[in-house]
């Protein structure tokens, strides 16, 4: 309640929501959900002492995210990434009215089907459980806020791809079907004792599927540091290479190979960072190759200067060349 909260707290909170914010704009839906929630779950009692109330809190965290939101969207310059993400919400108007029939709302559901059964599960428990218990406003927003949630993700990027990149815009579904299970439904039908062994299950459930979720990812990082190592020695360091000479089979995407080769690179000798590219449109960078302080990405080319030295210790300036087996 509002009488807990001292006024250092408020500015703590939104420096967090802030820097969750801008690690990923999906954050923002997370957070509003959790408040809308809680909003609906709380006492809200007119004659209680409102200071005693929990909802103000969350009431004015809703208004503080949407003061978030206003400044970051029409007060500061927006980085390329959100600019990019923003022009994607063009596809509400160009689609309408055919929202449903998507290949990101079909993959979406196969998925649901073969690997997020939870979700669809774990929502449709707490729904018949608030209707149960007559709690027909907190039943309607569990529902219909990851529906429309749903929509949001997946008609600007109606046209789907690679399931690893969509889960990541997907997560919040997660925690939709998760709060309302955790804070009311378990604790509502069952004890303690049993309530924390479904809530054991569903973590070694999940660890389980994190663990086999490894072997893609770690065939890819093999790969990488396997050809750090082939090529450690020959005198051309920068490389440009095509997607035709990669295992795409394994990599899926080749854009994040440039930050990971990076990564990788300098961690297991930063005095020698390398600097390898992967794309599939190499006449892109014709002009750029021999440029020596100049990283080359698949989005934005980085100066050397604008590189954080703390971390990449970018010392090659020979230009870049184009790897031939």
């Amino acid at each position: 309640n509002l009488d807990s909260i001292r006024w250092w707290h408020w500015p703590l909170w939104a420096s967090a929501a802030v820097t969750a914010y801008y690690f990923h704009p999906m954050v923002m839906y997370a957070a509003v959900f959790a408040c809308g929630w809680m909003i609906l779950r709380v006492d809200q009692n007119r004659k209680t002492n409102w200071k005693t109330q929990r909802w103000p809190v969350f009431a004015t965290m809703l208004v503080m995210l949407g003061a978030i939101s206003f400044v970051k969207y029409k007060w500061l310059k927006l980085d390329w990434y959100d600019a990019a993400a923003l022009k994607r919400t063009k596809a509400f108007t160009e689609l309408w009215p055919n929202w449903i029939d998507l290949p990101s709302n079909r993959d979406l559901w196969q998925y649901c089907l073969s690997d997020y059964w939870f979700v669809p599960a774990g929502l449709l428990v707490s729904v018949v459980y608030y209707l149960w218990k007559k709690q027909f406003w907190t039943a309607a927003f569990t529902a219909l806020y990851p529906m429309a949630y749903v929509f949001l993700v997946n008609v600007p990027y109606h046209e789907s791809t690679h399931q690893f990149y969509m889960e990541n815009l997907w997560l919040p579904l997660g925690l939709f079907a998760a709060a309302p299970l955790v804070f009311d439904v378990l604790p509502g039908l069952f004890s303690e004792k049993v309530t924390l062994w479904v809530v054991a299950v569903i973590s070694f459930i999940g660890i389980a599927r994190i663990a086999q979720a490894h072997e893609p990812w770690t065939a890819r990082l093999r790969w990488e540091q396997q050809f750090l190592e082939k090529t450690g020695n020959i005198p051309e360091q920068k490389l440009l290479l095509t997607e035709n000479q990669v295992p795409m089979d394994t990599f899926k995407l080749a854009w994040g190979m440039a930050y990971e080769f990076l990564m990788l690179s300098s961690l297991e000798s930063p005095e020698q960072v390398r600097s390898i590219l992967v794309t599939n449109e190499p006449q892109r960078y014709d002009t750029l190759l021999a440029k020596p302080r100049l990283f080359l990405g698949p989005f934005k080319n980085y100066e050397y200067a604008a590189m954080p030295a703390r971390y990449f210790q970018l010392q090659d300036t020979s230009a870049y060349i184009r790897w031939k087996e």
